[in-house]
């Protein structure tokens, strides 16, 4: 189901139990692996249906993330990338595959409607570049408004973050990692909340970040909220401030609470298995 996967190892069941755990963002449709490991905003109760494994639900969100990731110190500078200092700049570091033409409407439209803005991807593939300049361009943007960062080690990358005021994030596959990044980095992110599981993390994220009012439930709500905290100077710097906070005050970095919880889980699906020969869905 994920790359370099040997999924076939647990049909013939090489442990009591078996649990998918993050590799793959869905269900794996196979009646050999029990359980997997979720949170209830990814897999609200009318969801769980879809599924064919139980489900141990995490009390926050499901994703991990770790509190003791440095920052490099390095300064990053926006005349590097050719933007002025007073410009209000957009972003989205999720890989460029999962960019549709949804949410690149409405990224364009805020360029068009919001002047001296920029916009910040990720890419070091040339002919995804070179089409989402082409598209900018179908849409009547200036394609000089559109910056690639090239990949490089996680500390820079986090440092580089201090260029951006907004992320945007993708609507059918949302940021998991570069979502977290983000924040970790005192970036504030705005989402939609979609149906699948990949389209709910980033809502999942913000939720146990305690920032739900970056959630938004449909494109209208999206591009307004992203449009008003590019013209509101003080909005943005309170939603700046509490990301700031909840860094630190918020589950989402509480990384040994997380990994209390998870292990609790795992211990319950086992002896739930071990000692009534039960899979149930668990709650923690």
């Amino acid at each position: 189901h994920s790359q370099n996967s040997r999924s076939n190892i647990f049909a013939y069941r090489a442990a009591q139990l078996q649990i998918s755990y993050l590799g793959y963002p869905g269900s794996t449709g196979l009646d050999y692996i029990d359980y997997m490991v979720a949170d209830q905003v990814v897999i609200p109760p009318e969801n769980q249906k879809y599924y064919s494994e139980k489900i141990i639900f995490m009390p926050d969100s499901y994703y991990p993330t770790d509190n003791t990731r440095k920052i490099s110190e390095k300064k990053f500078q926006r005349s590097d990338f050719k933007i002025p200092e007073d410009a209000f700049v957009f972003c989205c570091f999720n890989n460029s595959y999962k960019i549709s033409s949804e949410e690149y409407d409405i990224w364009m439209k805020l360029l068009n409607e919001i002047e001296n803005s920029y916009l910040l991807l990720l890419s070091h593939n040339k002919l995804d570049q070179k089409n989402l300049l082409f598209e900018a361009k179908n849409r009547n943007v200036d394609s000089t408004r559109i910056k690639f960062f090239a990949y490089t080690n996680i500390e820079d990358h986090l440092a580089r973050h201090t260029l951006v005021d907004l992320y945007l994030d993708t609507f059918n596959y949302n940021g998991h990692t570069s979502t977290v990044d983000a924040l970790w980095a005192g970036v504030p992110v705005i989402t939609k909340l979609g149906q699948s599981l990949t389209a709910r993390v980033c809502g999942s994220l913000l939720t146990a970040f305690n920032l739900s009012e970056m959630i938004t439930k449909n494109n209208h709500d999206y591009k307004n909220l992203a449009y008003q905290l590019a013209k509101d100077n003080i909005l943005l710097k309170k939603i700046k401030t509490k990301v700031s906070q909840n860094k630190f005050s918020s589950k989402l970095f509480n990384t040994k609470e997380y990994v209390m919880n998870l292990e609790r889980g795992f211990k319950l699906a086992h002896d739930l298995k071990i000692n009534k020969n039960e899979i149930k869905t668990i709650y923690l």
